[in-house]
């Protein structure tokens, strides 16, 4: 769709009387800047293209991750240390086949500690493992991570 033949239009719309290499040359000439534009518009298109195709998704944030800073042996992947320990509080009476929090009296549980929600908040969602011998800047991989992720997910950045 965006590839313009600017040769070829000169050609079709040229009528033939007019068609020597002079007047070629002057229309090749004006259209010059015409060509620099459509060859900058489609690379930034296929770039637009590259980035469209990623997400907050595992597999591609490591494939992103991988293209941008090893490109060759694609080491860096994503752990997911996501585990959330819901506290659901019951009481016996309620029926609760689990009793998650109760009293001292009811249960000889071990202790429940409630934590506030931005303790919650802070806690890492995934880790980005990045081998120990790649050389890479951890700012610009942050940039493309945070590009990319799913918003409220919290990460961290370790080497292995």
């Amino acid at each position: 769709m965006f590839n313009i033949d600017f040769q070829d239009i000169i050609r079709k719309l040229l009528p033939a009387a007019l068609r020597s290499s002079n007047l070629k040359d002057v229309l090749n000439a004006l259209i010059k800047p015409l060509k620099n534009l459509n060859t900058t518009f489609k690379s930034w298109k296929d770039g637009v293209d590259y980035d469209l195709q990623f997400n907050g998704q595992t597999m591609y944030l490591q494939r992103v991750l991988n293209d941008q800073f090893d490109t060759v042996l694609r080491r860096i992947y994503i752990e997911d240390t996501s585990i959330i320990n819901n506290v659901y509080v019951a009481n016996k009476s309620e029926g609760s086949v689990t009793l998650y929090l109760a009293n001292k009296s009811e249960t000889s549980a071990p202790v429940v500690y409630l934590e506030n929600l931005s303790e919650q908040v802070n806690q890492i969602h995934f880790k980005v493992r990045v081998p120990a011998a790649l050389v890479f800047s951890s700012i610009q991989m942050r940039a493309l991570v945070d590009k990319y992720k799913i918003a409220g997910k919290n990460y961290t950045i370790q080497t292995y």
